[in-house]
């Protein structure tokens, strides 16, 4: 890899990330911008993201979580070829998502939010696997946005349909600021 002047103070890593970040910015600004001819490389790239995310047992954290986010702004497009990866990197995203600070919150963590639970509502099978990060994820929901919230409560509803009897006992084994959040926000 080659540094420029700035980033000669910089591990491989910090550098690395931060071209990954740049990668995830361009990405998002050229598949909103050029969206009808960026949509059919998406099940390709997709495909490929997936397997870089599921083929490293040692990614690193802002890696992964930059490939994420790609996956993300391609389900922004086409959120059909981008849901059959979605096992690859929802826990990722959950986990990051679950964390942003307030001050960090912003619109386009919104999109985000929006994409992902477009996402997840396209393959349930895989949302239902993930239940405690999407929950979590749910709880920590920032948004007053109506239709986020929606979508939240749509995903929040299915799992529960899906999870059947079994619900009520995940749920009063939630901690307890998370059932107050989900009853809150969703239920």
């Amino acid at each position: 890899m080659n540094y420029t002047p700035n980033d000669k103070n910089k591990s491989p890593t910090e550098a690395y990330s931060g071209c990954c970040e740049a990668a995830v910015l361009a990405v998002e600004e050229f598949a909103h911008a050029y969206e009808e001819q960026f949509e059919k490389y998406i099940p390709t790239c997709a495909e490929k993201i997936s397997q870089i995310l599921n083929g490293s047992k040692r990614l690193d954290i802002l890696f992964g979580r930059n490939l994420a986010l790609v996956m993300l702004q391609l389900g922004h497009v086409n959120p059909d070829a981008v849901a059959p990866y979605l096992g690859s990197f929802l826990k990722r995203y959950c986990t990051y998502a679950s964390n942003i600070a307030d001050e960090d919150y912003h619109e386009e963590i919104e999109e985000d939010f929006k994409g992902i639970l477009q996402i997840m509502l396209k393959n349930l099978e895989v949302t239902a696997k993930n239940v405690v990060y999407v929950c979590t994820f749910l709880a920590k929901f920032k948004s007053e946005s109506k239709e986020l919230i929606q979508l939240g409560s749509q995903v929040l509803h299915k799992l529960i349909n899906i999870q059947g009897d079994q619900w009520h006992k995940f749920y009063e084994n939630l901690p307890k600021d998370l059932q107050r959040d989900l009853k809150e926000k969703f239920l």
